[in-house]
């Protein structure tokens, strides 16, 4: 019997773990594995490409539509990402060595629920005149939720790397949800 009430008790305290919320955040994270040559050498930033952010907000919007308005925690609200002859990313990518951009979208708690993929396009030329037809034209869409994807975007070095990022949203009203943004650099 208490072999039994142990057991659950393990069960339920992994339950708790799993089940604990997760903030949209640009994480600067990697993972070391034998079989891995990815690195933690890729800052993310706000829009100005200096300073760090920890958190990428999505506004809320009509249920079934592309969210296209995304800011980061520095820039907040009143500079959300723009396209247009002069556009703004929703961050920047810094790295002083040339990468491979990996990106790993992991859906947190009501994620599934409300967003049936997000799109994203890297600017290595940090032009910033990306229109909304040219985001179109270049996105890759992400929907595997927890997949690591190698995005085979050569970050440049000389300068920051524009980030743009939308999510289109399911037909569920009034709900919210948390993912996590991981992006990693291979060489």
């Amino acid at each position: 019997m208490k072999k039994r009430i142990l057991a659950l008790a393990g069960v339920l305290a992994l339950v708790a773990v799993l089940i604990v919320p997760m903030a949209v955040l640009a994480g600067n994270e990697a993972t070391q594995e034998a079989s891995s040559s990815k690195a933690t050498t890729i800052a993310i930033d706000a829009q100005d490409g200096v300073t760090g952010i920890s958190a990428i907000t999505f506004p809320p919007a009509t249920p079934s539509t592309e969210v296209t308005g995304a800011y980061n925690d520095h820039d907040t609200s009143s500079s959300p990402q723009a396209f247009g002859a002069t556009s703004l990313p929703v961050v920047t990518l810094v790295t002083s060595t040339a990468y491979k951009a990996h990106i790993t979208i992991t859906s947190g708690t009501g994620w599934t629920t409300i967003v049936t993929d997000e799109n994203y396009y890297i600017d290595i030329a940090k032009a910033r005149t990306i229109t909304k037809a040219t985001f179109d034209s270049n996105k890759s869409t992400y929907s595997s939720w927890g997949t690591d994807v190698n995005t085979n975007v050569a970050l440049a070095t000389a300068n920051a790397n524009d980030l743009y990022l939308t999510i289109d949203l399911t037909a569920s009203a009034g709900k919210s949800g948390t993912s996590t943004l991981t992006i990693l650099g291979e060489s």
